[in-house]
């Protein structure tokens, strides 16, 4: 729905002020957090600065929940149910420092908003298509409001609380909101809901183009340049006339063409008293917990709901589609999500019993690329089952070591993985992967796959310190303050900075390392997570990884390492674990043997 005016007009003159404490709000995630990381002005040219970025949204966007004590509920819109649609909506973004320097979503940002819901105590799920329904039915069910800013919802019985109205008040712990009712609404404006769907019909830009009734409404004496007050007149004229006035006006002036409009408008009449319990507000409902059968019917809904399917992979499933890097980078022929591919295959191959097919990956509608999964898959595992390895649920999945049998087909070796700290499992095996790869083209990663190692071992030294800084031993605390001097400079850009070190080339095998992490993150959870997930707010810093790269450009990794982190032993210590792990999983020998680390 693309009303123009009509977000105003909710927003100032049809809420009614509310106090939300103490309560229960359905969130719609994706309106929720939609341009969140452009509003926060973190840097996004050389990708997501993960830990600034979850910072902001458990700092600016979800603490005031926590303090008002709102129980907030998540839903994010999943897949989409016109593939083809998607496909030729979806417009290429340049970029450049000068005529195209507009903001590109940085990989890993959905996924940080996920993270920081559960850290922050909330729980969420996926939709399989748009999410509008789910927020309706599990609302109704906890009588609540829905916060968002999609003004579909003022079409719906529920509550709907328009986002840019919430006020928090810091000395009280609760938050003052503008809720809308639609019966107060056709109360105020003498409205039947049939009346309200002809106004919603006439004015909707997704149904009708601009100034397709202009005639109309000119003969209706509510035509007006300033389209708020056009609004205002119109729904001023619905008012004074009957319903037969309008439909009698509107069939009139379209004619043959009317059909359309009367199923519009039925459309919304039927979706006002839509009431379907639904398998997402289910889940949320009864605390996260899905009855599994076996084999189970609804497994790939309940897959999506509990997040063990990632979005990306609802329509790798339905449509045998999948959107292509939209990062910024080097274009060039090969969309950087074909480092992942791999992965995506066998999970494709995961969900359809290792169904030979032709995936889709595109960009935008002339950038499409068709891979067939035959090309790039593994030998299937011995498992055995009707339609999916996943129809008995993820409890039975987990003990198959899914996983596991991708990357041992993948010529890594698996047996010094408990040598390595449980939180760098995947990361590790996702850096490894992506080495294999590169090495079978025949291109040297080992820089850039270093200074991700280097950046998680720093990442992780900090918070150690700041978590243990009331109770540090000396010589700790003298390496906390090393080791913050060390990488300041790091963790900022200077005024016009990026336009002087930037670097498509480099950023190509930077966004192609993110989708592996990405991916092998999606594709751990699919297989039943027997690992725990690289948490990106942590460990996954885009503009810091680049300078650090910039910074040993002519230089060996391994001296600018010594060189630069000598009184920094911890963190020395810790990337030669990594680094020796990282190795040990490629079956190759390392230098790291031989450093010398310096103790004081």
């Amino acid at each position: 729905m693309k009303i123009i005016g009509l977000s105003n007009l909710i927003r100032n003159e049809e809420t009614e002020e509310c106090k939300l404490q103490n309560c229960n709000l359905v969130v719609d995630a994706h309106s929720f957090f939609y341009n969140a990381y452009e509003k926060s002005k973190i840097s996004y040219v050389f990708g997501c600065d993960a830990k600034e970025y979850a910072k902001y949204v458990r700092v600016k966007m979800l603490l005031k929940f926590k303090r008002a004590n709102v129980k907030c509920y998540f839903i994010f819109k999943g897949g989409t149910s016109d593939i083809d649609e998607k496909i030729n909506k979806t417009k290429s973004r340049k970029f450049d420092f000068e005529s195209n320097h507009k903001f590109i979503p940085p990989i890993f940002m959905r996924e940080v908003c996920q993270q920081m819901i559960e850290e922050a105590g909330f729980t969420y799920t996926t939709s399989i298509t748009s999410n509008t329904d789910d927020c309706v039915a599990l609302a109704e069910a906890l009588e609540c409001a829905v916060l968002s800013n999609k003004f579909e919802y003022c079409f719906k019985k529920v509550p709907f609380i328009p986002t840019n109205t919430l006020r928090y008040s810091h000395y009280d712990n609760y938050i003052m909101a503008g809720q809308y009712k639609l019966q107060n609404f056709l109360k105020k404006h003498s409205l039947t809901e049939r009346k309200f769907a002809i106004f919603i019909t006439l004015s909707d830009l997704h149904v009708y183009e601009k100034k397709h009734f202009d005639d109309l409404l000119k003969t209706w004496n509510v035509s007006d340049e300033n389209l708020d007050e056009q609004n205002k007149k119109l729904l001023k004229w619905l008012s004074d006339h009957t319903e037969e006035e309008a439909l009698s006006g509107v069939s009139e002036f379209l004619g043959n063409d009317n059909k359309k409009f009367n199923d519009q408008m039925q459309n919304l009449l039927d979706k006002i008293h839509q009431s379907e319990w639904t398998i997402a507000a289910d889940y949320l409902f009864n605390d996260c917990r899905l009855d599994v059968l076996t084999p189970d019917p609804w497994w790939f809904e309940k897959g999506v709901v509990s997040q063990s399917i990632a979005i990306p992979y609802i329509d790798l499933y339905k449509h045998k589609t999948i959107s292509g890097s939209t990062a910024i980078e080097k274009k060039d022929s090969t969309d950087s999500i074909m480092a992942a591919i791999n992965i995506i295959v066998y999970a494709y191959s995961l969900l359809t019993n290792f169904q030979q097919s032709e995936i889709t990956i595109f960009q935008d509608s002339d950038n499409i690329i068709k891979i067939n999964t035959k090309e790039f898959n593994v030998r299937k595992p011995g498992f055995i089952c009707k339609e999916s390895v996943f129809e008995k649920g993820w409890k039975v999945v987990r003990h198959l070591n899914l996983l596991e049998y991708f990357l041992r087909e993948n010529k890594l070796n698996l047996n010094c993985k408990h040598e390595m700290p449980l939180e760098s499992r995947v990361f590790l095996f996702s850096l490894a992967y992506f080495s294999r790869k590169k090495m079978a083209q025949k291109i040297d990663v080992t820089k850039e796959v270093n200074c991700f190692i280097l950046y998680y071992s720093i990442s992780n030294k900090l918070r150690i310190f700041e978590l243990h800084k009331l109770n540090m031993r000396p010589a700790l605390q003298v390496e906390a303050e090393n080791l913050i001097e060390l990488t300041d400079k790091y963790f900022k850009l200077e005024e016009n900075e990026e336009e002087e070190i930037f670097d498509g080339g480099k950023l190509k095998t930077f966004v192609e390392i993110q989708y592996c992490l990405l991916h092998m993150n999606y594709l751990n959870t699919l297989c039943g997570e027997n690992h725990y997930p690289t948490l990106y707010h942590r460990y996954i810093n885009g503009p810091f990884v680049y300078k650090l790269l910039k910074a040993m450009e002519n230089h060996n990794f391994y001296d600018f390492l010594e060189s630069q982190f000598q009184l920094c032993p911890s963190v020395l210590s810790h990337v030669h674990l990594l680094l020796n792990c990282y190795n040990k999983i490629l079956n190759t020998s390392t230098p790291v043997e031989n450093w010398r680390i310096v103790r004081h």
